[in-house]
């Protein structure tokens, strides 16, 4: 996640009272916002959605809420869509006046990451389902291929980081989560199961075009 100080005020009228220049590169607007303008003028469609939410922070409420900005129109923007959380906590004034601090936190990286997992996840799923149908693999068959996979996935995760996608393993990486089970003092039968299973799962990857052939 890559966290910026993005921040606005907006009033109880819905008016900016301040923001930054790091919130308006986040919203990618076309024109400087001033203080003073009002928030429907800038996006409309977007102001609409998240409106809802500014009044329930202007009545007192912390939240947060999320929405995508798309790339802007006829800009060489590679990084594509930018996927926002925004956190609204209220305040008011010793007048009781009432205002919204806006601080705006850009999640693309955290989605991007949330969707290699569910189709790891998925794969998965279909894998066990073909052990299940084409080599009618017993329960507990299926129990240990599930037990074994989800087990390297957390260590690759915890050692490597989550960005490591399935198809960056490389054997370098099979081989230390090897070590690392001999280490928690499996024996040689368990360790060549849980080797097993992942080169059945690889090879099935590869057979269905998810990743290279090995490792």
């Amino acid at each position: 996640i890559t966290a910026m100080p993005t921040r606005a005020v907006i009033d109880a009228t819905h008016h900016y009272r301040f923001v930054n220049d790091a919130f308006q590169r986040m919203l990618k607007v076309a024109k400087p916002i001033e203080i003073g303008t009002a928030g429907g003028s800038i996006n409309p469609g977007r102001w609409a959605k998240v409106r809802p939410s500014i009044d329930r922070a202007l009545a007192g409420e912390s939240l947060s809420i999320e929405f995508t900005i798309p790339p802007t129109p006829g800009a060489d923007d590679s990084a594509g869509a930018t996927h926002v959380c925004a956190f609204l906590e209220p305040h008011a004034d010793v007048r009781g006046a009432r205002t919204v601090a806006v601080v705006l936190v850009d999640i693309t990286t955290l989605k991007q990451l949330e969707a290699e997992l569910r189709s790891a996840d998925r794969h998965k799923d279909e894998f066990l389902a073909m052990l299940a149908h084409e080599r009618n693999a017993s329960p507990h068959t299926l129990r240990a291929y599930e037990r074994e996979l989800r087990g390297f996935a957390d260590y690759a995760i915890e050692n490597f980081g989550a960005n490591l996608a399935v198809d960056q393993i490389e054997h370098l990486h099979i081989r230390a989560y090897l070590g690392e089970l001999y280490a928690r003092g499996l024996s040689k039968a368990s360790v060549a199961r849980a080797l097993a299973a992942i080169r059945s799962w690889f090879k099935w990857l590869a057979r269905q075009g998810f990743v290279p052939p090995g490792p």
